[in-house]
């Protein structure tokens, strides 16, 4: 549960995940010292919190330290707090903050041991953190998740004190048969528990625990529950404090090794239409012809029907595509953001290829920063589409060398909706009002339908919808000339074709028009057709569920260039021969009207807009696999699975905070007049 923001209400129960309470360790090195203490570390030691209440009044630091006592500057936000004294004796030194200081959402802590370390000398000083704890109006002091730094280990735990005499941590059982494993220390003697709370059933009394001094004890319990199944661990304080380390769930067994398709180089090809909807193609079960040549070219390839984008409009989406990255990394967010040049692109990192960038989108430039790498790029003209782009690489290819790697971005079927014959017979001539209007497809039409789109009728949304059918068909079309000029050019066995988009399309699915501003499968399920070279992996369909900044860690992979550690995204090259991928809990994000965030996991979807609120206010959770099109809010029904989506959520946007190597004033520019006409054209701004 939450911490309670009532006034005058004591909150007795700590959520471990709680957005206001998390502590994540940043880029702290432990150095052993003699006798099996600790150096002082040789930099700040910085931690990021959450805060949302607007009630923080003070945080009370525990630790001890040898070689002391060592008086280390505290700092928030860069604010200068004062000096948290540590000595030999375990103890909590209270700092007051004043409120000004503390920002809605992410907050830095940092403790300036460095400054220390350079003070003193001819002693080694030695340093033991154990755990940061705040006291909020009206609520008392308020344990978070800490740090503990015990000889050469670096242990993120919960410091657990009569304060805070019930913490709950919510997770996912990996197994059937699955057990929790934990260390556990206390500085004067202490006395808990562990209980096991599945969803839906009875509590469980797993573990009395009994500790008595410093050293680190491991704790072994079974948790019962089908595999995928959900629960809530309950650790209750009876006296003394605790501190509850490392908490890992593991599996009985040895661990399979991955299957892994062998390196070897090849050709690459990223054909990306733009805001082509997954179900808009009948691979993926559209009933209308749109696709004719993607249902024979599919013959020859392995077909991923579980594509989750990290984005809902083009900008962070193709950013994230070519580097690996979550937009709020790479901080391509909002139309005057560009790729920054510290963030390498998937043409950077395909050394030795030949690559060469084709777009039609006004975003999609070398001034915005997606040229990174290529060695030429060509833009065609605003409004020209899917003939023009094929047009141009025709030259390209008949003069290419291998290995080369091709992004081509197609702007249709992207608003505004203009097909043109023959594709045109896909248009539904049902008498719509909109198709009397002269200029039929004009922005202010559509504008104007998203400011009042109950007086759109089912045949005028059936017509606005054959209008972007026809456009697919002409992308499937060109998209399929292009496919035949590689084989032309015996350029087609040796080329990996990725077939994909970079968000879809909404027609009144949730209320509204166009993309962008939500995060529903109409937005962020992408199309993901893969022709594979010749002799790695054979035609298939694959229903592991893979995220869209896993393409480049596995391209790399199957390329034999070493993935980098600095990208979240992990290869699926297994699935190339026949091994599996458990993508795990995925996430995605958009903050083009509000800030909105997605987290998914097997059949459950939570999607919050966490705007201006805390967490917990709107937040809608689907089952997908009863409820497909998400018109169902499941979240009072199953209140464990959503609070573990939230945990999951907080988990990630910590990571996200301790990864962030830009601000977004590093990644912003003016927009130009051209710019600015084209984004109004493609209808994002008024």
């Amino acid at each position: 549960m939450e911490v309670a923001e009532r006034p005058g209400e004591e909150t007795r129960v700590i959520d471990a995940g709680s957005i206001m309470d998390c502590i994540q360790d940043r880029h702290f090195r432990v150095v052993r010292g003699a006798e099996g203490a600790f150096a002082l570390p040789p930099r700040d030691v910085v931690l990021t919190f959450y805060e949302h209440t607007g009630a923080l009044r003070s945080l009370t630091i525990t630790g001890l330290s040898t070689g002391g006592p060592l008086d280390v500057p505290v700092l928030i936000n860069g604010f200068d707090l004062g000096r948290w004294r540590a000595g030999r004796a375990l103890a909590g030194h209270a700092i007051a903050i004043p409120k000004e200081i503390v920002k809605r959402g992410a907050n830095e802590l940092r403790l300036g041991v460095r400054s220390v370390r350079d003070s003193i000398a001819g002693e080694e000083a030695r340093l033991m953190l154990l755990a940061v704890e705040f006291t909020r109006d009206a609520q008392g002091q308020q344990t978070g998740p800490g740090t503990f730094y015990y000889k050469d280990r670096n242990i993120s735990g919960l410091w657990q004190t009569p304060s805070s005499p019930v913490i709950q941590l919510t997770v996912k059982l990996p197994a059937d048969q699955t057990r929790l494993r934990l260390d556990a220390c206390t500085d004067t003697g202490c006395r808990a528990s562990v209980e096991w709370r599945p969803e839906g059933g009875q509590p469980v009394q797993l573990q009395e625990v009994r500790l008595a001094g410093m050293d680190l004890d491991e704790i072994d319990v079974k948790l019962e529950g089908p595999a995928g199944s959900f629960g809530t661990l309950v650790f209750t304080l009876a006296q003394g404090k605790v501190l509850w380390g490392s908490t890992r769930l593991m599996v009985p067994g040895e661990a399979t090794e991955a299957v892994r398709a062998p390196a070897r180089r090849f050709n690459l090809l990223i054909w990306l239409v733009d805001a082509l909807r997954a179900d808009g193609l009948e691979t993926y079960g559209y009933a209308r012809p749109t696709s004719p040549f993607l249902r024979e070219f599919t013959k020859d390839c392995i077909v991923f029907t579980d594509v989750v984008g990290q984005a809902s409009w083009t900008k962070p989406s193709v950013a994230s595509l070519l580097t690996g990255l979550y937009p709020s990394t790479h901080e391509v967010t909002q139309h005057d953001r560009f790729l920054h040049p510290s963030i390498a692109t998937l043409a950077e990192r395909l050394h030795g290829f030949n690559s060469y960038l084709f777009t039609t989108h006004v975003s999609i430039t070398k001034e915005t920063g997606y040229a990174q790498g290529f060695d030429a790029g060509y833009y065609v003209h605003l409004r020209q589409q899917a003939p023009e782009v094929c047009a141009a690489i025709q030259p390209v290819l008949a003069g290419l060398k291998e290995p080369f790697f091709l992004y081509a971005h197609t702007i249709d079927p992207h608003y505004p909706y203009e097909p043109s014959a023959p594709f045109d017979n896909l248009v539904v001539r049902n008498g719509s009002e909109i198709e009397k209007v002269p200029d039929k497809s004009s922005r202010s039409f559509i504008l104007g339908l998203r400011r009042d789109p109950a007086r759109l009728t089912p045949a005028d949304r059936r017509y606005l919808r054959s209008l972007y059918d026809a456009e697919v068909a002409r992308a499937d079309f060109y998209f399929g000339k292009l496919v035949g000029d590689l084989k032309r050019l015996h350029l087609y066995d040796d080329t990996m074709i990725v077939f994909t988009a970079d968000h879809g399309e909404e027609f009144l699915d949730h209320g509204d028009f166009l993309h962008g501003h939500t995060l529903y499968q109409e937005m962020i399920h992408l199309p993901w057709i893969v022709k594979p070279p010749k002799g790695i992996g054979a035609p298939t369909v694959i229903r592991d569920r893979v995220r869209q900044i896993d393409l480049l860690p596995t391209l790399l992979d199957l390329l034999g260039i070493p993935v980098p550690n600095d990208v979240p995204g992990r290869s699926y090259a297994a699935l190339f021969r026949g091994g599996s991928y458990d993508a795990g809990t995925v996430f995605s994000e958009t903050e083009l009207d509000d800030h909105v965030v997605m987290a998914m996991d097997g059949r459950w979807k939570l999607i919050v807009d966490s705007s201006d609120k805390p967490w917990a206010s709107h937040a809608r959770l689907f089952d997908l696999e009863t409820d497909p099109r998400e018109t169902r809010d499941v979240k009072e029904q199953h209140a464990v699975i959503a609070a573990y989506l939230h945990q999951e959520l907080r988990r990630w946007e910590l990571e996200l905070q301790r990864t962030r190597v830009l601000k977004p004033e590093d990644a912003t520019r003016s927009l130009s007049d051209s710019e600015v006409e084209g984004l109004k054209g493609l209808g994002y701004i008024d």
